[in-house]
């Protein structure tokens, strides 16, 4: 998947655990929106996976994808992939949300004002 930006990304990833979290909150008597939700989710997951293997093996770093990934695949193995929705929903939109709020308050404490 080739993103323009890291808050691009993190906006698609947080809409598709959005849109999965939906589904399953939604489902009733209907199968075809737990069926919807499983492909959202599914989805969503592999998106986490597609950026942790790189950060994992060429850059050699653990990121908050590990978590989610976790989350994700011990949530679908016990049958109850609501709640590794709300986990890669939440922190998906922590993570778009803050670059913005890094913006607005200036810069860091640590950086010298050029």
């Amino acid at each position: 998947m080739i993103m323009k930006n890291k808050s691009s990304a993190f906006f698609l990833r947080a809409t598709t655990a959005l849109l999965a979290l939906v589904c399953f909150l939604a489902v009733t008597d209907v199968p075809a929106l737990w069926w919807a939700g499983l492909a959202f989710y599914l989805l969503c997951l592999a998106m986490f996976v597609q950026t942790l293997v790189p950060a994992m093996f060429r850059a050699r770093q653990i990121t908050a994808d590990v978590l989610i990934v976790a989350v994700m695949i011990v949530s679908l193995l016990d049958g109850k992939p609501l709640s590794g929705a709300l986990v890669a929903c939440f922190i998906s939109a922590g993570l778009v949300l803050r670059p913005a709020a890094r913006r607005s308050h200036g810069p860091h404490p640590a950086q010298p004002l050029v």
